[in-house]
């Protein structure tokens, strides 16, 4: 249904249908959370998981092999569904709109940084005593470090494109 609507449907069709299969909270959730991490891995042919939920009759989307990178914009054409979506005004509007909420909010920065924190913290003594691991431990550390400056910056990036914008 989604790739019929996708590839076959006018845009008042797609801006109608769309919200009655695709969970749209969801959508902006997964796709905040793809910016936020700057992962443009999750393209529609092969990284992205799909989940049919029999109690709400939607589809959503799963956050899978999110790819931590600087993100150059909220706007990139990765994925031809995400694209065609923001395409329609009102939901873009709606995605930059819960997307300011989300950066503009000190304290979910905070908060994000105290859970990869603790996350680091807890996992890292068997992350440092695994010996048959891909990477070096001086490796694990440098990386780990370099995605928590990631989202730190991804967080200032997006709020440098919305603020230029009247969300």
């Amino acid at each position: 249904a989604i790739l019929e609507l996708l590839n076959n449907s006018s845009d008042k069709e797609f801006r109608a249908l769309l919200p009655q299969i695709l969970d749209m909270d969801n959508f902006y959730n997964w796709q905040i959370h793809s910016l936020l991490a700057g992962s443009h891995h999750q393209n529609f042919w092969h990284n992205m998981r799909w989940h049919f939920n029999n109690r709400s009759g939607k589809f959503q989307i799963l956050p899978w092999d999110v790819l931590g990178e600087e993100t150059p914009s909220t706007d990139v054409n990765y994925n031809p569904l995400v694209s065609r979506i923001l395409s329609v005004p009102e939901f873009l509007h709606e995605r930059n709109r819960r997307l300011w909420g989300y950066v503009a909010d000190e304290s979910n920065t905070t908060d994000d940084l105290r859970f990869f924190d603790e996350t680091f913290n807890n996992a890292r003594d068997a992350f440092l005593a695994d010996r048959k691991k891909r990477f070096s431990n001086v490796e694990f550390v440098a990386e780990s470090q370099k995605l928590r400056e990631i989202m730190i910056r991804n967080r200032e990036i997006l709020k440098e494109n919305l603020s230029f914008s009247r969300v």
